[in-house]
C-alpha cells in the first residue's frame, strides 16, 4: 500500500489510493514519557522496551524505546484485511519506525 502525506497533518499520511469506504490514516507523534508513564491499556509484546494499545488516547498504540516515546495512531476504517485493521497497522508503523537508523 503505497501513503502519501498529507496537508493538512504534519504527521499524518492517509492511503493514495484508497476505495471509496475506506479509510487509512496514520499519525507518528512524539510523546513526553509521563504520558506513556500514565498511560492504561493492553500491552503489546515484541515493539520496543514496552508497548501498549491505549484505549485512553483513542486507540493509540505507546512506544517506549530507551529514552524515545512515541504514539502510533492508526485509523483505519471499512472492509479492510486484518493487517490493516487500527491496531495491527499501527504496530507494523512502530516497527518500520523503530528500524529506521
Amino acid at each position: 500500500m503505497e501513503m502519501t502525506r498529507t496537508s493538512s497533518a504534519r504527521c499524518g499520511f492517509v492511503e493514495a489510493s484508497a476505495k471509496s469506504g475506506r479509510v487509512i490514516e496514520v499519525y507518528y507523534t512524539p510523546i513526553d514519557a509521563v504520558i506513556y508513564e500514565e498511560s492504561e491499556g493492553e500491552r503489546v509484546p515484541g515493539v520496543g522496551d514496552g508497548a501498549r494499545w491505549d484505549t485512553q488516547l483513542s486507540g493509540s498504540l505507546l512506544v517506549k524505546t530507551g529514552s524515545r516515546h512515541f504514539s502510533v495512531q492508526a485509523v483505519a476504517m471499512g472492509d479492510l484485511p486484518e493487517q490493516l485493521q487500527a491496531m495491527n497497522l499501527a504496530v507494523t508503523v512502530a516497527h518500520l519506525i523503530l528500524t529506521k537508523p
